[in-house]
């Protein structure tokens, strides 16, 4: 009787440390990972988190803080999923490698620039570029040196300052900008092409290495069905292969 019950426990602790609740964490980054009006959790990236993962058993439950405290809550072991990050970042995290969203980087000037394009980052020789705190740009933004460099806090203050010509360039996420600047009526706009494209992806905290691997397998699943094209066209406006395709 008392092996059994001992059985059952066991049985039972097994089940629950299975269908753990996990905490997410990521900066508001619209239409991927943000809140809304009623202050709840949303996005493409959110969605297809809570799909994916809660098909595994699993709760999320996010947070939504500036980007640098997200990578601090990672490596403290405050959090068990990073939007966004990279494995240069978090090196002890398990990426998955699907996209859950694209960082389409583009110079963004102030509306009166007299530059038509983007061509080289000598257009900005001895100018100053907008930058957000614990933001990579990867190269060849990050290893440009011939500018000054003033930071803000997130990436809305950012185009901000460049809205009232504080700095003479902010490199962003095109759409995600673009939709920013409409809705805030800045008046800056995006030069072309875009600097660099990349695909961007969540990390699972240490304990959770097999999570990846079959997040990665139900993301080619949903992606065979045309569920993930779907999700992209609802909150992007242009469907997952229209995005990777972009140039």
């Amino acid at each position: 009787m008392w092996l059994r019950a001992a059985a059952g426990l066991s049985l039972a602790l097994a089940v629950s440390a299975e269908a753990a609740t996990l905490r997410a964490c990521y900066e508001t980054w619209e239409p991927y990972a943000f809140k809304n009006n009623a202050q709840q959790h949303q996005g493409l990236a959110v969605e297809l988190i809570r799909k994916i993962v809660g098909s595994m058993g699993h709760q999320v439950e996010f947070d939504d803080v500036p980007y640098a405290r997200c990578l601090a809550m990672a490596e403290s072991g405050n959090t068990d999923i990073a939007l966004f990050a990279t494995h240069e970042e978090l090196p002890k995290f398990h990426f998955i490698k699907s996209a859950v969203g694209f960082w389409i980087l583009a110079a963004f000037v102030p509306q009166d620039s007299p530059l038509k394009s983007y061509r080289q980052l000598d257009d900005w020789k001895g100018k100053t570029v907008g930058k957000v705190i614990g933001y990579s740009y990867g190269d060849p933004v990050d290893s440009y040196k011939q500018w000054s460099v003033q930071n803000a806090p997130d990436a809305s203050m950012n185009l901000a300052k460049l809205d009232a010509k504080r700095v003479d360039v902010v490199f962003e996420d095109l759409l995600w900008a673009q939709q920013v600047a409409d809705k805030r009526g800045f008046r800056i706009r995006a030069l072309q092409p875009v600097v660099v494209k990349r695909s961007n992806v969540i990390g699972f905290a240490p304990a959770y290495k097999e999570l990846a691997a079959k997040f990665d397998s139900e993301f080619a699943r949903m992606e065979r069905a045309g569920e993930i094209n779907a999700l992209f066209k609802q909150y992007m406006g242009l469907t997952y292969r229209e995005i990777v395709a972009l140039r």
